[in-house]
């Protein structure tokens, strides 16, 4: 049996990590699916195109708010202006980004190689 999304697929070749972010949350979260009608419209929304931005502004912001709660972040828009979801960045206590550095510093090392 085919999923509702299956169909929109195509439309999301500049911009998989969009497509499995939108099919990820409207799967696992129930207020994205309890908000919204379906999930073509769920993913418009959260795409936040002229037309929703412009007549249904609160429900962008609603569909910002569960994919953030989600784990994702608006990353750089492609090459024509569309939004890009991406998984969020883990953050230090301070609010700056931790990317490319473990947050387990001592995992996979020797003890020897970490002696100061």
């Amino acid at each position: 049996m085919s999923q509702e999304w299956e169909q929109y697929e195509d439309r999301y070749t500049q911009r998989p990590e969009t497509y499995a972010a939108y099919v990820d949350v409207w799967t696992t979260v129930a207020e994205a699916r309890s908000e919204f009608t379906g999930w073509a419209i769920f993913s418009q929304t959260a795409n936040a195109e002229p037309k929703r931005r412009r007549d249904h502004a609160d429900k962008v912001k609603v569909a910002e708010q569960i994919m953030r709660s989600a784990g994702y972040e608006i990353g750089a828009p492609t090459s024509r202006g569309a939004r890009r979801w991406v998984k969020a960045s883990p953050t230090t206590s301070d609010g700056r980004t931790n990317r490319g550095k473990s947050r387990w510093p001592l995992v996979g090392r020797s003890r020897s190689s970490t002696r100061t």
